[in-house]
């Protein structure tokens, strides 16, 4: 967990030589790109020379990478659970960011293909020894953080497949917030054209589908009947369950046009349980 921003920040820490920003985002290239051969990658690093590279501070950060599949997202938070407040207390030293900028394209989130991402993260601190031991981005700290996707509607069309088993030649489109699926389904023997539209609404990290009705043939059916068809069929996709952010995530705006969806999220850091973490090791921390 958190290969990605490990190789981008830990692999320079032992070459006091390389201790430059140019230096550190050249190495970084290097073994993002062992870790995702197929993918085109650029990194710019700023900051100063020296003693901050080698204590993990940096002004900004900027990866830019296309062509890719992440089966889990590259950070981890604190463990606040039982067994961490049973284990032994472990050092912490603060590394610092004041921006990571990261712009993702053409890529699969879980099993979601996205056209375009991008997340901004401000005043990050992170783990260093972590980082520099573990190779874990762990982040303690945070302030604003925000998702912006891209994404087409057809990418939507899988959750609908198996409500729409006997449907042929589906098409979706977006206008503003309304979510629209055609297609043609076989009535007494005639194909007799479909329609399902509804609202598309976030919810927390979640894509729901709100306010659906169904017509066949030209007349729409009752409310109760495609409910009922309908059924399950919600969160169309849910952000937090399968990559497992550490942040709380709340969608703040979505809409589109044609076959494309804009989103935008807010990315939360549970503050109170990143300061519990940060209490508990304030004797141990090692000055930056």
């Amino acid at each position: 967990m958190g290969y990605f921003f490990a190789a981008l920040l830990s692999g320079f820490f032992l070459f006091n030589q390389a201790a430059s920003p140019k230096k550190a985002a050249q190495i970084a290239e290097k073994a993002l790109q062992k870790q995702y051969p197929s993918a085109n990658i650029k990194v710019e690093i700023e900051g100063k020379r020296g003693s901050d590279v080698l204590k993990g501070r940096f002004r900004r950060v900027r990866v830019e990478m296309s062509n890719l599949t992440l089966t889990q997202l590259p950070f981890a938070a604190p463990d606040t659970g039982s067994a961490a407040s049973n284990a032994p207390k472990r050092k912490v030293k603060i590394g610092r960011a004041r921006k990571i900028e990261v712009e993702l394209r053409d890529l699969t989130m879980g099993k979601l293909p996205v056209s375009h991402a991008r997340l901004d993260f401000s005043e990050v601190q992170y783990d260093f020894l972590a980082l520099k031991n573990r190779a874990q981005f762990e982040i303690l700290k945070s302030g604003p953080a925000k998702l912006q996707l891209q994404l087409s509607a057809a990418s939507l069309l899988p959750t609908f497949a198996a409500k729409l088993q006997n449907t042929e030649n589906v098409t979706v489109s977006i206008e503003g917030k309304i979510l629209r699926l055609n297609g043609t389904r076989a009535v007494l023997g005639r194909d007799a054209p479909i329609l399902v539209t509804g609202e598309l609404v976030g919810r927390g990290a979640q894509l729901r589908l709100e306010n659906e009705s169904i017509s066949l043939n030209g007349a729409t059916l009752p409310n109760a009947a495609a409910k009922l068809l309908l059924k399950d069929l919600n969160p169309l996709y849910d952000f937090d369950k399968g990559l497992k952010w550490p942040f709380r995530t709340e969608i703040t705006a979505m809409s589109g046009q044609g076959n494309m969806i804009d989103l935008s999220a807010d990315l939360l850091l549970p503050t109170n349980e990143a300061e519990k973490v940060a209490a508990k090791t304030v004797e141990e921390r090692v000055s930056p």
